[in-house]
């Protein structure tokens, strides 16, 4: 996938590039073969780890990765079974969800940089930013989104709801790396 995204003209393997794997990871298992469409050849297993740790190799210097990852490390004890129930629709579905500990997170930026506040609770990840007024922002530049959504209160969505000073009930945590 690399040698094809560079060959493209798209990327610059000698600049600075961002790696996002938002919503990505917990959708591998940690075993892999090209089937999934992650090893090179199908007969070849790799972990998830080897894939990751391959992808921070061919990063240049100064390049950032963002990752996102579902786990049930520290998600509170009320909340538990309605995450483990929409995992397991993911279990039964041809996209099996893989919950993995913050430590396993934690591995896959190897030994890139964490920015401030490292690997964190996505609601917790920055809160002093105003999301909710950047929302309002982007949405108002697009004129589909602003007929039908501007009038939407944020704080009244049910998932910000749900989460508002329960950031471990997003059973999310992510993180942003860089290579140095």
């Amino acid at each position: 996938m690399w040698e094809k995204a560079c060959g493209s003209d798209v990327l610059d393997p000698a600049e600075p590039v961002g790696l996002v794997c938002g919503a990505v990871l917990h959708f591998l298992p940690d075993v892999v073969t090209a089937d999934a469409g992650i090893a090179e050849d199908a007969r070849v297993l790799s972990t998830i780890g080897d894939v990751m740790a391959r992808y921070r190799e061919l990063l240049p210097k100064g390049s950032a990765m963002a990752v996102s990852h579902v786990t049930d490390d520290g998600i509170p004890a009320e909340v538990e079974p309605e995450i483990r129930g929409f995992v397991d629709l993911y279990q039964e579905s041809s996209t099996p969800a893989y919950f993995r500990s913050a430590r396993e997170i934690q591995k896959f930026f190897g030994q890139f940089t964490l920015d401030d506040p490292g690997l964190a609770w996505i609601p917790d990840w920055h809160p002093e930013l105003d999301w909710r007024q950047r929302a309002r922002e982007r949405l108002a530049r697009n004129q589909l989104a602003t007929h039908f959504l501007l009038d939407v209160d944020l704080d009244e969505i049910p998932a910000t709801r749900l989460f508002q000073g329960r950031a471990s009930s997003s059973c999310v945590l992510g993180a942003v790396g860089w290579k140095r």
